[in-house]
């Protein structure tokens, strides 16, 4: 059986199965009741596969062996007792081992007297080896499932006796927690959804990652823990160079030192992710996992030039595609950061690699809203309520066949772009402001005047993108060697 925490209770069973996916697991969801239960019971084949499961997991708290399952605990003393006699091999191994008891109810909090009068009913065990609150050698779990919001009287549905297989990484949330994080910014996501964002992305030691809306880099980070080597981009030359306080400058390279991962952070590029020509067609990584802006804390902005700039620049002599200013944004909307991030999964993921994306929505979400790909399968699409209104899901999605340019462009694959989505002008409809509609759309043959990236240091970008790409591909076979 597995117990998870009480907290995402649609990120269960995705992280779960993914984690069994990367570490070719046969695991089987036997009984599932995500929305009302953190107990799920579950198949697999020997407890060293629910360990190295459970060793990646920060959803699980642990997956446990039961030995009986009952509505009260005189019948649960029985099915135990019944157990016992059918298992007296492994009793016998498990009795002269040191071991501690822990117990617990789920909508429901215990005082330490209820929990050792829980404790005493099974002393009929009479286990020989000694207690041990830290490091036992096993685990006894008491469980009550209440439910989430009982009143005081109500009695459990359902009681387990059960033996810990596996403890979860829930410590992770904690090491990983942006409380104690040096480099922050309003959009960093936190631990647990970084975490749990990368499993699903199948990242592991090797892998190479990107993010291509990076900010603070949450997901490098979690990414990075699982051993991917990683990538950055932004078009935000802030968010990159970081910021200085008291003297010290805080950045992503600063969260990685403090995390001892910097081996793992390869690069990170200033970039324009409307245009596709700093990765051209090359099937690069193998995972992409991001939180796309949707214009609420941080606006979304592509490359671009305003209405004004480009009336006076109508009549100018000047060479053509040179602009004599600072490159300009324009707004960018959700619908288009969807489809240029699925073109981009679509072209540069290895066929096997995964995308795996936050896509902002509200209660007027249907499943038609989720963007698609002729190249890119579905695999998972979790919801987190965010209020009574507003949801953000995460979606999941692997790339199962090599992109074609004849059949898998842009162009092709969204003559136009679809603006019936709960997630298009999803900023005026979050602060109630006409002024941040999105702008029309033209289809997916909107243009920008634009270079494909924008160099930190500022100088010109002409002739760096195949640059860039050269730079991470030799960076990264040298990491293989």
């Amino acid at each position: 059986m597995a117990y998870f925490g009480s907290v995402h209770n649609e990120f269960r069973i995705p992280e779960i199965l993914s984690i069994a996916d990367i570490l070719n697991i046969n695991i089987t969801i036997l009984e599932e009741q995500i929305k009302v239960s953190p107990f799920v019971v579950v198949g697999l084949s020997c407890d060293s596969d629910a360990q190295r499961i459970a060793e990646r997991s920060v959803t699980l708290k642990a997956f446990l062996e039961v030995w009986g399952e009952a509505a009260t605990y005189d019948h649960l003393q029985e099915e135990v007792k019944s157990f016992a006699n059918a298992n007296r091999d492994l009793i016998e191994i498990i009795s002269p081992k040191s071991f501690k008891f822990v117990v617990e109810a789920y909508g429901r909090k215990l005082t330490k007297a209820q929990q050792v009068e829980k404790m005493d009913r099974f002393k009929f065990l009479n286990f020989s080896g000694q207690i041990a609150m830290k490091d036992p050698q096993n685990t006894f779990w008491i469980l009550e499932d209440i439910g989430e919001h009982a009143p005081p009287e109500v009695l459990p549905k359902k009681i387990y006796f059960t033996r810990e297989v596996g403890l979860g990484r829930r410590d992770l949330i904690d090491k990983y927690t942006l409380k104690r994080r040096k480099y922050l910014g309003t959009t960093s996501m936190d631990a647990e959804l970084s975490l749990i964002s990368a499993n699903q992305a199948r990242v592991r030691a090797g892998s190479l990652m990107v993010d291509p809306f990076v900010g603070t880099g949450s997901f490098l980070v979690a990414c990075a823990h699982f051993g991917a080597v990683t990538v950055g981009g932004d078009i935000d030359i802030r968010v990159l160079r970081g910021k200085t306080e008291d003297g010290e400058t805080k950045n992503i390279n600063s969260n990685f030192q403090q995390y001892e991962l910097q081996p793992f952070l390869l690069d990170l590029i200033r970039l324009d992710h409307s245009t596709n020509n700093l990765w051209k067609n090359t099937p690069l990584f193998d995972a992409i996992v991001t939180d796309p802006p949707y214009g609420v804390r941080a606006g979304a902005k592509k490359v671009g030039l305003k209405k004004q700039s480009l009336k006076r620049l109508e009549n100018d002599q000047l060479p053509e595609g040179f602009v004599p200013h600072i490159t300009q944004t324009v707004a960018y909307s959700v619908p288009e950061v969807m489809a240029d991030l699925l073109d981009f999964a679509a072209r540069n993921l290895v066929v096997g690699g995964y995308l795996v994306y936050w896509l902002p929505t509200t209660n007027d979400y249907k499943p038609s809203d989720i963007p698609t790909h002729p190249c890119l399968e579905l695999i998972a699409n979790s919801e987190q309520p965010m209020s009574t209104k507003w949801r953000r899901r995460l979606i999941t999605v692997k790339k199962t066949i090599p992109f074609d340019h004849k059949q898998h462009s842009k162009e092709l694959v969204w003559p136009e772009i679809n603006v019936d989505v709960a997630h298009a002008n999803y900023a005026m409809k979050r602060m109630n402001d006409p002024n941040r509609m999105d702008r029309p759309l033209q289809g997916s043959s909107v243009t920008t005047a634009a270079t494909a990236t924008l160099p930190i240091d500022t100088q010109a970008a002409n002739g760096l993108e195949g640059q860039e790409e050269e730079n991470v591909i030799r960076k990264k076979q040298k990491l293989d060697q």
